[in-house]
């Protein structure tokens, strides 16, 4: 014959947890904050604004993180001459400005990783313009380091942004905010739950 057993247990808020259990709440909770992606989305499109007026346009910014080998962020964008040769030392490279293609290229390690070395810009010049203005070869490579080198310094400051926030979003006060909040309940020992099978201990004897 079936019958109903009915069970009670006690649980807490996070704050009235005792500071033991609080912390261990805290730590099995650690990335409740950043399981989702919307977590980067204000750094993202934060930089997506930079870029696009210091001379990067339409950014599509990418990244993995944080501290293992092979992490970083770098961008797709096409680039805008404008604001690189707003600078006097390129004013005889704008006259054949509609001539100059730059582009930011993938390497070989694009495949797996989307660190700042995965990019590349190339500046290029075609073969019947290179023999008519056979002397701006110098400047087009000082362009090209010129534009790589700010690719590079953005790519760095985008990761170094994010890593802040991944930090900021995982730290104690962050978590702990969330779980407030949220008001998420807690066993006596910080467990979440019915984040593991509740113990005899757990148990409450009902009144009849």
């Amino acid at each position: 014959m079936s019958r109903d057993i009915r069970l009670a247990y006690t649980v807490y808020l996070l704050e009235e947890l005792s500071e033991k259990a609080k912390q261990k709440a805290i730590e099995k909770n650690r990335t409740i904050n950043v399981d989702y992606g919307d977590w980067y989305t204000g750094v993202v499109e934060g930089w997506q604004e930079i870029l696009g007026q210091c001379g990067f346009c339409n950014a599509e910014i990418y990244f993995r993180g944080f501290w293992s080998q092979g992490d970083g962020a770098c961008f797709d964008a096409s680039v805008n001459l404008d604001f690189f040769f707003a600078s006097p030392k390129y004013r005889h490279l704008k006259r054949i400005q509609n001539l100059i293609e730059v582009t930011i290229t993938k390497n070989q390690y694009a495949n797996h990783y989307h660190h700042a070395k995965t990019r590349y810009v190339e500046v290029a010049l075609d073969d019947y313009s290179g023999r008519r203005f056979p002397r701006v070869g110098q400047l087009l490579d000082q362009l090209q380091v010129d534009i790589e080198q700010a690719r590079e310094s953005y790519c760095n400051g985008i990761y170094e942004a994010l890593r802040q926030e991944y930090e900021s979003q995982t730290s104690d006060n962050a978590v702990a905010e969330t779980l407030v909040a949220n008001e998420y309940e807690f066993m006596s020992d910080g467990e979440l739950l019915f984040d593991r099978r509740i113990q005899y201990s757990d148990l409450l004897p009902l009144a009849v």
